[in-house]
């Protein structure tokens, strides 16, 4: 890592898709995103996340993993260490590590839902990331907020609920319609709207306007 690369973001304790019981960490630096490995979780005990490892920063050869509990002096010491490492020094701390030039990325996609979920995109490579609400929401302001990514941005998910998200707007309980002949039909996914709707409220696809006869 060149002594030029500056850190701008840690989106922690992140699930990436091929290894779900390991914890990973995002570093987003003004250059590149680093997935780092950051040790095994038990995810059948009931304080699900509570406990994490984490791999030595010491130059063994097989450096051993110091297990604490999440978010005690320990743990915040531990990742204070790893803030100021140079990136290249914590990419060789595990094989599981890698990283994506943003030369190299296509798209990053969000995906809003129950279970918020990002993909990261080059020709070559996709890794998939499961995120809880509060990460997707860290992404989201710090993708958007940063000119060289959010041009390569892509947000999906329930769009109702992606709009209060970006509006800042608590999300409010929704009156049942009844059904009536004056709603207009998404063409894209089939949901129903008001009849003067321009834009689907589900997946904001525009609609078509039928012909005035």
């Amino acid at each position: 890592m060149s002594n030029q690369e500056k850190q701008l973001q840690i989106i922690r304790d992140v699930v990436l898709q091929t290894d779900v019981n390991a914890r990973y960490d995002l570093y987003f630096t003004d250059s590149r995103v680093a997935i780092i490995y950051m040790g095994k979780i038990d995810r059948y005990n009931n304080e699900l996340f509570q406990t994490r490892s984490y791999p030595s920063t010491s130059t063994a050869v097989s450096p051993p993993m110091a297990y604490v509990d999440s978010r005690t002096a320990e743990v915040k010491a531990v990742e204070e260490e790893l803030n100021h490492m140079p990136l290249d020094q914590i990419m060789r701390l595990s094989k599981k590590n890698s990283d994506y030039s943003y030369n190299e990325i296509e798209e990053f996609q969000l995906f809003w839902g129950e279970e918020p979920e990002l993909a990261i995109l080059s020709t070559d490579y996709e890794t998939a990331i499961g995120l809880n609400q509060e990460q997707f929401k860290q992404l989201l302001e710090f993708i958007t907020g940063y000119e060289p990514l959010s041009d390569k941005l892509v947000v999906s998910g329930n769009w109702k609920q992606l709009k209060e998200i970006l509006n800042g707007v608590p999300k409010k309980a929704e009156p049942q319609t009844t059904p009536n002949n004056e709603e207009a039909k998404c063409g894209t996914c089939g949901s129903k709207n008001k009849k003067d709707a321009q834009f689907c409220e589900q997946c904001g696809a525009k609609l078509a306007k039928e012909q005035e006869k």
